[in-house]
């Protein structure tokens, strides 16, 4: 049972539950300090909330105006997804596994046929490879077809992708982009559990986000999903991480058995119309979890009157609400040593030669990963107001 917010009045039979003052203050505190917008008559003082029945049929579309005012989620993602098979769709495992909260409590993919953005189809989660960065989903109302399969090209192949250089949110009016770039390798990163033909690198002339989007031949058909990011010696602009297609159809084929087969022919034509070939087979995905929100409206009446009292919650002044810091010791997981390497010998004296160059390791700081828990406030990314 969910609870939305009323406009007229109600009957004996229906609970009726007043926000308090000082909870206003908190739920507006709240989803401000989520980066969500706050709709101008949620969480008003005195506003009277009533329990409403939610529609659970997964093969009918949810529309709501407000969505935060009205099931009380918080959106928490948002990302790309590619359909891999009939009502079934891939992305990474970041969109399921969000950092220090875990899964989600609901993910729902924007109706491709509305505009406003405001339509959304709910998802079910399938299944999450152990080894890959992949996700599967399944979305009974997804009528997209799949991108045919191919194998990665070689390096210094052109590819086309889907992708975004920056947060595209909620507004309808930023969508993912079409990008162009080279394949470098298809060589899996060094101490990755994934196996070398899993990973191959590309590189972009803008700076991606996390991935998601699909990555293609000139010819429009799939040869991987964009992955992470992460920044190398030898190129400073950065490289970008694809998963190919051949492990993408590994890890669906274990749950569906309606992945088409892979091609290994090298393109032979440009395909003039491929960005409509990635934008038929790519959805928005958008990722909520419930906030405190929903615990104070359905039951404010049992909170203790100490929590009642207690002011906000201010971000922390060291990550601003994030709960991480930046490694200090490498950039974006990276870290480059020095090394003597015997490069000649004198032709003379037969002594060796020595220079001193540079490697890219990952960083034995953070694992990889770039970033570490804030020292001042530890994971929670807020402290409490003396």
């Amino acid at each position: 049972m969910m609870y939305a917010e009323t406009s007229a009045g109600l009957s004996d039979k229906q609970t009726r539950a007043t926000v308090p003052p000082d909870i206003a203050i908190q739920l507006r505190a709240l989803y401000r300090s989520f980066g969500n917008p706050l709709p101008p008559d949620a969480f008003s003082q005195g506003a009277t909330y009533s329990p409403v029945p939610v529609r659970l049929d997964p093969t009918r579309p949810v529309t709501f105006a407000r969505p935060l005012a009205h099931e009380q989620f918080v959106l928490a993602e948002t990302g790309l997804g590619v359909v891999i098979a009939p009502h079934h769709l891939v992305t990474t495992r970041r969109m399921v596994q969000l950092p220090r909260i875990g899964r989600p409590d609901a993910i729902r993919i924007i109706d491709p046929s509305d505009s406003t953005g405001t339509t959304e189809w709910p998802c079910t989660l399938v299944a999450v490879s152990p080894r890959a960065d992949l996700a599967l989903l399944q979305c009974s109302a997804l009528r997209r077809v799949p991108l045919p399969l191919a194998t990665v090209p070689p390096a210094g192949h052109p590819i086309v992708l889907l992708g975004t250089s920056g947060w595209f949110g909620d507004s309808p009016s930023h969508e993912p982009e079409l990008i162009r770039g080279v394949v470098v390798s298809s060589v899996g990163r060094s101490g990755s559990r994934l196996s070398p033909v899993d990973l191959f690198l590309l590189r972009t002339a803008v700076e991606l986000t996390d991935g998601g989007g699909p990555v293609c031949d000139v010819a429009g058909r799939l040869v991987g999903l964009s992955t992470s990011r992460f920044q190398s010696v030898l190129s400073p602009c950065g490289l970008s991480a694809g998963i190919s297609a051949s492990a993408v159809a590994e890890f669906v084929r274990q749950h569906v058995n309606s992945v088409g087969p892979i091609t290994s022919e090298l393109p032979r034509e440009d395909v003039r119309d491929v960005r409509l070939f990635l934008q038929q087979a790519t959805v928005v995905l958008r990722v909520y979890v419930r906030g405190l929100a929903a615990t104070v409206i359905r039951g404010n009446a049992n909170l203790p009157k100490d929590d009642q009292a207690r002011p906000p919650a201010s971000p922390c002044p060291k990550c601003g609400g994030t709960g991480e810091v930046d490694c200090p010791n490498c950039r974006r997981g990276r870290s480059k040593i020095r090394r003597p390497v015997v490069v000649a010998r004198n032709p003379q004296t037969g002594q060796p030669i020595i220079q001193q160059r540079f490697y890219s390791i990952e960083c034995t700081t953070c694992g990889g990963k770039g970033r570490l828990d804030c020292p001042l406030c530890g994971e929670r990314g807020t402290r409490d107001t003396p």
